[in-house]
């Protein structure tokens, strides 16, 4: 891009001043995120318009923005811009106290309490103890429980990777001593690849009887923050072992006995390039106390009404779409690498892309209502979820309250939830038409729409997006996708990639669609499909969520489940199976008649492609209980 140097120095100045901002100190910046929805309204148009769409993704994925992630500035300024826009339109708030924002809590990993402190004491009495305080040298990782470990040995493991040939514990016993370890793996190595999550590394140094772990970058191209804070999830929800993370300057300090970088860079070196494998003992013994606690964030949806008739209608129609993104890698899970996956996330297709079309369509049957022609049996629910990225929270959070409202259910009052979510890519595909299997009736109503844009219909229901927090409570849902790509949760989702003509077409579709439930004489009956789909009727199965890619083109991974199979082969959400034994996988059917013909236990190579890239890993599939 032109002027990307700036941009760059642009996004890492917001990024400094937005980790030192509390909420309460966002006024100014959503004040004029409130004017940018204001004059949204004033520089477009009713009709659905190329140009309405282009203008609200380039805002929502603007660097003035910073990624939308919940609860961190730009979070606030993309809900008070999508509140400021629908109050101008005139729509009728929906949130709490009769306001547009519908405030929730979420789990925002851990944060510090208590007492915390490190201790590094050389071995040789004379040396005085090095004390430091959590902050640049170290910080506790959120998977730590509190702990007070008296001092202890330490022990230098490489890149703490015990398998395939490759032993980082090679003559050592770590047994009641901290192991200290690079994060990352070996340069080259695929193989080692999965083994590199700091997750995998302290659960097999726990097996190996650790007292505690620490994590150390260096110069690894690969590896992105330094130090890493208790706030960010790095893969656990729960705790495994007292765990921190150093800087490099520390570790130099720890490894080599000086602060000289060229040292520490040798190294290495020596690991990286796997001169030298396993690890030696150190002259230090290390002590802590680790104090932490759950910390949770408040996030806020933006919810307006547009009441079709003279009163409320007794059943409303739901369309929503994410308006939360990635931050600056830290509300998600980024699928950069390195440095990378700490920059701006800015997520022009996942998700600015449906948040503009929903501004769209509230836009044009707002205009339609004034207009005295619309007449619809069911008034229409616009929302902005907040929080879809870190586990559907903000649409969780709204179908409990309306169930509460509604004495444990939520349908029919509402009839049924579209969901818009990446649909900025059309490009000359075919539209994915979701969750069809939701209800018998849908088939019939996508018929009726005629040919008006090429879709691709998928039944399975249960998908990892807002719809999926609706159907779970019983209504029926249709879920609007264009595809992943190698840009998804990556900083290079920029709004130069959008398709903007396909997105203007699948705006006129989502319009039609929504004219014809909205006007049905009964709402469409729910219907109930059991999670898994084709899995369950697999003799083994791999412990994955999984959808067609277009054109026979593997099975793209929506889901991988804990402690699973293909959790413990490295396999990733976004990635996609195309081989399994050498056997080429081009759909849903292909996965299953591979693996009924595999044993139960033993390793299979399995090709995964990842982004643009195309990695070997080895699976165990399991029998399916």
């Amino acid at each position: 891009m032109h002027n990307s140097k700036h941009l760059i120095l642009l996004a890492a100045v917001l990024l400094i001043s937005a980790g030192h901002c509390r909420a309460d100190d966002f006024s100014a910046a959503e004040a004029k995120a409130r004017g940018h929805g204001t004059s949204a309204i004033e520089n477009s148009s009713a009709a659905i318009s190329t140009r309405d769409l282009r203008q609200y993704v380039s805002r929502l994925a603007s660097v003035e923005y910073e990624g939308r992630g919940t609860a961190d500035r730009g979070g606030r300024m993309a809900t008070a811009f999508l509140a400021s826009f629908f109050k101008k339109l005139g729509l009728s708030p929906a949130g709490d106290a009769g306001g547009y924002y519908q405030y929730f809590p979420f789990s925002a990993g851990k944060k510090l309490a208590g007492k915390n402190v490190l201790e590094i004491q050389g071995t040789k009495p004379p040396k005085k103890p090095r004390t430091l305080q959590p902050g640049t040298d170290y910080q506790p990782l959120s998977f730590s429980p509190k702990a007070k470990i008296k001092p202890a040995p330490a022990i230098f493991c490489g890149f703490g990777i015990k398998s395939d040939g490759y032993d980082s514990f090679e003559g050592l016993d770590v047994k009641g001593s901290w192991v200290i370890m690079f994060r990352g793996s070996p340069k080259g190595q695929k193989k080692l690849q999965r083994f590199g999550p700091l997750v995998d590394k302290a659960r097999n140094a726990k097996k190996l009887g650790a007292l505690g772990i620490i994590f150390i970058k260096g110069p690894n191209p690969s590896v992105g923050l330094e130090v890493v804070p208790p706030s960010k999830n790095v893969g656990a929800s729960g705790e495994i072992m007292p765990a921190i993370s150093i800087s490099d300057k520390l570790a130099s300090v720890l490894l080599t006995s000086s602060e000289d970088s060229a040292d520490f860079a040798k190294l290495f070196s020596k690991y990286h390039t796997m001169k030298s494998t396993a690890g030696f003992a150190l002259p230090s013994r290390i002590s802590a106390e680790i104090g932490l606690e759950k910390a949770s964030e408040q996030g806020r949806n933006v919810i307006g009404h547009l009441q079709v008739g003279d009163k409320p209608s007794a059943e409303k129609i739901v369309i929503g779409a994410h308006i939360d993104h990635l931050g600056y890698g830290k509300r998600g899970s980024s699928r950069a690498s390195g440095e990378r996956s700490e920059q701006l996330h800015p997520g022009a297709d996942d998700n600015a892309s449906g948040v503009a079309a929903i501004m769209e369509l509230a836009q044009f049957f707002a205009d339609r209502k004034r207009s005295g022609k619309i007449k619809f049996k069911r008034d229409l629910v616009f929302a902005g979820w907040s929080g879809e990225e870190m586990g559907l929270f903000g649409s969780k959070h709204y179908v409990k309250s309306a169930k509460a409202k509604g004495n444990g259910s939520l349908y029919p009052a509402t009839a049924a939830y579209l969901n818009l979510d990446m649909i900025g890519r059309l490009g000359d595909q075919p539209l994915n038409v979701m969750a069809t299997g939701s209800s018998k009736d849908w088939k019939a109503i996508i018929d009726s729409l005629g040919e008006e844009l090429k879709t691709k219909v998928s039944p399975n229901p249960n998908l990892p997006t807002d719809s999926t927090s609706f159907y779970s409570a019983g209504v029926p849902v249709i879920a609007l996708f264009t595809g992943l790509h190698g840009e998804y949760h990556t900083p290079d989702d920029t709004a130069d990639k959008i398709d903007f003509d396909g997105l203007t077409r699948i705006s006129h579709y989502m319009r039609s669609l929504t004219s014809a439930v909205a006007d049905l004489d009964s709402p469409p009956a729910y219907l109930g499909v059991p999670r898994g789909g084709a899995q369950q009727r697999t003799r083994l199965v791999i412990g994955v969520r999984i959808e067609n890619v277009p054109d026979n083109g593997g099975v793209s991974i929506l889901e991988v489940l804990p402690d699973s199979p293909a959790h413990k082969a490295g396999i990733r959400k976004g990635d996609t199976i195309e081989q399994i034994d050498g056997k080429k996988i081009k759909d849903l059917n292909g996965l299953r008649e591979v693996l009924n013909n595999l044993e139960a236990g033993k390793k299979y190579s399995a090709g995964i492609k990842r982004g643009n890239k195309l990695i070997l890993l080895e699976i165990a599939p399991k029998k399916n209980q």
